[in-house]
């Protein structure tokens, strides 16, 4: 067996573990470059094969999740005496219709939920639809692809600070616990470069950085901890 591959891997670990902040910017620089050249030079069939690559891992995704959360709730088991024989019958009647459940996903648009019907490899959507190019396809440029690494794992706060568009949507709670919205949405462009230039004279000496939101009338405000790393490399990506 060869133990080559084992030995870069856990070197490479250990070197991201130790590195800079300037060390961690540059390799994830070359990453893009390096992801973005491959992608320039890959022909029809190998970005179809990419494409289709994503998408199974991402339907495995899905079906780990699903598998994860069944362990959890059977991890949890419950005393016999506890409930009554009524009850029993109904929770094992639920739990049988659950296991039936699964998520289809829809190789056309990337839609997965249980109810979605597939039709001739497309969900009744994407099947429905006369153009060649469908409405929610990749072609159609309507698949952003995979989150950047700058972006995940954000706050709220933190995605207010780079959001190049502040939407007003009214939001409703209905009863039971869900949200709807109605009526129009508008979105109004924000210059999320003016927050940058409003730093601290030396930010790299911040870890947290305690940013304030006011009220419109500037009596009311609320402070929310951000983390300065995490949102400078988030500017760096939003700047390209």
């Amino acid at each position: 067996m060869d133990v080559r591959p084992l030995r870069d891997t856990l070197r490479k670990r250990k070197n991201r573990e130790n590195e800079t902040p300037d060390q961690r910017k540059q390799r994830l620089e070359r990453d893009r470059m390096s992801k973005r050249v491959k992608r320039a030079a890959e022909n029809a069939e190998q970005r179809e094969k990419r494409l289709s690559n994503n998408r199974v891992r991402k339907q495995n995704t899905c079906l780990n999740d699903r598998t994860n959360c069944q362990d959890a709730a059977c991890s949890q088991v419950i005393n016999d005496h506890c409930l009554p024989e009524s009850d029993r019958k109904l929770l094992h009647y639920f739990r049988s219709k659950i296991d039936k459940l699964s998520n289809n996903l829809c190789p056309v648009c990337d839609e997965c939920f249980p109810s979605i019907k597939i039709v001739q490899g497309e969900c009744r959507r994407c099947y429905t639809e006369k153009n060649e190019v469908k409405k929610f396809s990749a072609r159609n440029n309507m698949d952003p692809g995979e989150v950047p690494k700058e972006l995940q794992g954000l706050t709220q706060i933190e995605e207010m600070l780079i959001a190049q568009i502040f939407p007003i949507v009214s939001v409703y709670c209905l009863r039971g616990g869900q949200f709807a919205y109605r009526g129009n949405v508008i979105n109004f462009p924000q210059d999320v470069l003016e927050f940058a230039t409003r730093l601290p004279h030396r930010p790299s000496s911040l870890d947290v950085l305690v940013v304030r939101r006011c009220s419109s009338d500037g009596r009311a405000f609320k402070d929310f901890n951000v983390r300065r790393s995490v949102v400078s490399c988030a500017f760096l990506l939003v700047e390209k």
